[in-house]
């Protein structure tokens, strides 16, 4: 007799236990591991599985970022173009209308919106900003406001600015030009120092410009400055009173400095070691050129003094021009009261100095001793004529420009007599 039913032999040939029950085909545990029942002698490869889906991520194409060029142009008439895209809106912190920190700035950073008339020191040590915007309001950029700030490359300038405080864009090695607006009364203590790419400071017109005061050490390590206030020269503008002491030391790419009519006070050493320097004017309102002023400028070939009819410098002070040594001949207005000691000694090549006052006070040794070849002109009584006497140098005595009477006081004294006549100069 045969049982109620009987399942078939499985793949071992072995009969089901007629003891159990038939399963049910909707048994939900068993649809559940349908899909991860392993075939036996198969195993799943989940590796190729996984390579598989990474494949599929690679092969999506990458999204190209947005770029949108915009440029503006200041107050400065500077053009700047810029990506807008990347001038992403920061959190600033602005106190009593002064810019206090701009956190997590890079790229582009875009102010023109802010109600800011002075920036403190936001931007100091920031490594990442690369170009800024200020709003016309700004007045004052503070002291160390941009120090540090390596990747600027372009700043705008407002046009009511008054004063760039001491190292405000101290180290700013990638800053090559900037526009200063006619409204700048000031520049302080070490500015620009060590911007050695900066090649122009451009002021929109020397004739109408404000500045006063260059501060010391401003534009100190300016290895590439070649032009200021003028796009075409080197040029102080006429405002210009008082620079400070090694203002534009290695500037090696100036070649003539001229001093405005201004001009009334130079610290001492503002050129000093400056071989580069090759043509100085002086300032018809310098009253004193200090003290080692353009001391060892071995470059330096020409002196001009300023107009004659507003000359107001009365004194040249020991060490000027000392080791000077490719200076040639110079003419002493009359308005220069006193040469001090050493002021012209080292200057081997300076062959001819015209005195134009009888009673300019030369100090001994002003002039180099050990030039042979030197030559005083000046009246026949004279300070000058009692400097040659002693110092034992050539003398022309002069009294217009036609006749000239000239001897050595070394021939005199040793009783060769003198020679008179008219000579060529």
């Amino acid at each position: 007799r045969q049982p109620e039913w009987r399942r078939e032999p499985d793949a071992g040939g072995e009969e089901a236990d007629p003891g159990e029950e038939k399963p049910d085909d909707k048994d939900p545990d068993l649809e559940g591991n349908l899909d991860t029942e392993e075939v036996p002698g198969e195993k799943v490869d989940e590796s190729v599985s996984e390579n598989t889906v990474e494949e599929e991520e690679e092969e999506l194409p990458e999204e190209t970022p947005e770029v949108r060029m915009e440029s503006f142009t200041d107050a400065t008439g500077m053009t700047i173009t810029y990506d807008a895209v990347m001038a992403a809106s920061f959190e600033v912190e602005i106190q009593n209308g002064r810019l206090i920190a701009v956190p997590d700035a890079e790229g582009v950073v875009d102010l023109r919106e802010e109600e800011i008339t002075q920036v403190d020191t936001a931007f100091k040590g920031n490594t990442d900003v690369k170009y800024i915007m200020l709003p016309t309001t700004v007045k004052v950029i503070g002291s160390s406001a941009f120090e540090g700030c390596s990747a600027l490359k372009v700043i705008s300038i407002p046009s009511r600015l008054t004063e760039v405080g001491d190292s405000a864009f101290k180290g700013c090695t990638s800053l090559t030009q900037l526009a200063l607006p006619n409204s700048v009364t000031t520049i302080g203590v070490s500015a620009f120092q060590d911007d050695s790419r900066l090649f122009m400071v451009h002021m929109v017109s020397a004739e109408y410009a404000k500045l006063k005061t260059i501060g010391k050490e401003a534009f100190r390590g300016c290895s590439s400055l070649e032009f200021f206030c003028s796009d075409e020269e080197y040029r102080l503008p006429d405002s210009l009173t008082t620079i400070g002491e090694n203002a534009f030391q290695e500037c090696r790419k100036i070649k003539k400095i001229s001093m405005n009519d201004t001009l009334t006070s130079q610290a001492t050493c503002d050129n000093q070691g400056s071989s580069w320097v090759t043509e100085v004017s002086i300032s018809s309102g310098l009253a004193v050129i200090s003290a080692d002023a353009f001391a060892n400028c071995t470059g330096l070939t020409k002196v001009i003094f300023g107009n004659n009819n507003i000359l107001m410098t009365t004194e040249i002070a020991g060490n000027a021009f000392r080791n000077c040594s490719k200076l040639g001949n110079i003419e002493l207005p009359g308005q220069i009261g006193k040469v001090c000691t050493n002021a012209f000694q080292g200057c081997r090549l300076l062959k001819r100095i015209q005195v134009n006052s009888d009673r300019t006070i030369l100090e001994d040794d002003a002039f180099p001793n050990d030039n042979p070849e030197l030559c005083l002109v000046g009246w026949a009584v004279s300070t000058a004529a009692n400097y040659a006497k002693k110092a034992g140098v050539r003398f022309v005595a002069t009294n217009d420009t036609e006749s000239v009477e000239y001897y050595t006081y070394k021939q005199r004294l040793s009783g060769a007599g003198t020679e008179t006549g008219q000579i060529n100069l």
